[in-house]
């Protein structure tokens, strides 16, 4: 926040995460759904190739 004369001024942060942060945002008891889990543990076909 900044305070210009008789204003107040909130500001936003631009800051962007880094891949630590993110790292650190994911809980430790994390899943994939099982969709996801069952594409990950088959095997690549087709353009999973390339």
């Amino acid at each position: 926040m900044v305070v210009e004369g008789d204003c107040l001024i909130v500001k936003k942060e631009n800051s962007k995460p880094n891949l630590d942060e993110i790292l650190d945002s994911i809980p430790d008891n994390f899943e994939y759904p099982e969709d996801i889990a069952s594409f990950v543990d088959s095997e690549p076909v087709g353009n999973e190739l390339i």
